[in-house]
């Protein structure tokens, strides 16, 4: 018997003053178990140079028949550069896929893909360029055996807005 998945957590934050690139990843995926494991990433950094902020949070995936993917989330992802170099920042959360039925069809149907939504979780500040990337992909429905029925994929909702003022 398949049980309950962990859930997954990552949060990493840095500032480098020694100058030169900086890079920063924080990364988290649920488990995968018949109740699928969420996930949550956020991730900042500050340097000199240029700077490269990701976050991302994968929802894990439903094992058992009938067991629906989990979803991801991301907190704030945030990198400055203070001299003026590049900055890019990018969040991105993936919905876990749902499970797929038996062979033989006993099971219920296929599980549903796992929803994945961001509104404005990148931002960033520098006087050189500036880029933000999003990114929301919803998880795969769950297939079916003989006489199931299969699962809805997950949805992805990407929001956003920003203003930049140049004094």
């Amino acid at each position: 018997l398949i049980g309950i998945a962990g859930d997954a957590a990552s949060t990493l934050s840095f500032i480098d003053q020694d100058g030169g690139s900086l890079e920063v990843e924080s990364v988290a995926i649920g488990g995968e178990g018949r109740q699928a494991g969420k996930a949550f990433a956020s991730a900042s950094g500050e340097g000199l140079g240029d700077v490269l902020v990701r976050a991302s949070a994968t929802g894990g995936n439903g094992s058992a028949a009938g067991g629906a993917g989990a979803v991801g989330s991301v907190g704030s992802v945030y990198g400055e550069s203070e001299a003026g170099g590049l900055v890019r920042v990018e969040g991105e959360v993936i919905g876990g896929n749902g499970s797929t039925t038996d062979r033989f069809g006993i099971a219920p149907g296929g599980g549903d893909g796992g929803d994945a939504f961001l509104r404005d979780a990148v931002q960033g500040r520098t006087t050189g360029r500036l880029e933000l990337v999003q990114r929301a992909i919803g998880g795969d429905a769950g297939g079916f055996g003989r006489g199931g029925s299969g699962g809805s994929a997950g949805a992805a909702t990407n929001l956003l807005s920003r203003a930049v003022s140049v004094a």
